[in-house]
């Protein structure tokens, strides 16, 4: 009986862990933590870990984390805390970039907006176009075996069609007083 139990085990061990994760959608616009473990793992969860601050982030889901850019867009991310990491992103399995090089013995916090502006913080701006999108992550370095991150994924802004029909107006009046100009200038006799 004890074999059979041990056997039922293994075999739903075995079935989860071959189990794809199941994408994740996140917002657009919002600051996020993700959490990793060691060189190698994948970019995760952020349950469980420090929220970032200023600005205010939310744990962040499995990945891959998944959306729909209605133009092109960015994806930001930085390491948190204390600096040495560095991650490779990915959309649809094509990678993005690495985030640059860290220096160590440097430490943010958990303030995101410090940690953007340590240059020993490693961190990356991704473009990214109009569309669907799957990004995945892997950890490059990590010299304390595990922390916490953060990222945003921003969409580029388009004008409303008001704005673009405001501009048109404008452009058209600077055009009709250019030639009027030209018309009502004196001729200048020599």
């Amino acid at each position: 009986m004890l074999k059979k139990f041990a056997f039922a085990v293994a075999a739903a061990g075995a079935l989860m862990a071959a189990t794809p994760a199941v994408a994740a959608d996140i917002t657009v616009g919002q600051w996020y933590t993700f959490g990793f473990r060691g060189t190698g793992s994948a970019m995760g969860n952020g349950t469980g870990f420090l929220l970032g601050n200023n600005p205010s982030s939310i744990a962040a889901p499995d990945g891959p984390w998944t959306f729909t850019l209605g133009s092109s867009g960015s994806l930001t991310v930085v390491d948190g805390y204390d600096s040495g990491d560095a991650f490779t992103l990915s959309d649809f399995g094509s990678t993005l970039g690495t985030t640059s090089a860290p220096a160590l013995n440097s430490t943010c916090g958990g303030n995101i907006t410090a940690c953007l502006a340590n240059a020993s913080i490693s961190k990356g701006t991704f473009a990214l176009g109009s569309g669907s999108h799957s990004i995945t992550g892997t950890v490059q370095s990590s010299p304390f075996g595990g922390g916490a991150g953060f990222f945003i994924v921003q969409s580029a802004a388009v004008p409303e069609p008001g704005t673009w029909a405001m501009m048109i107006v404008g452009f058209g009046a600077i055009g009709f007083a250019s030639r009027r100009r030209k018309r009502n200038a004196a001729p200048v006799h020599a």
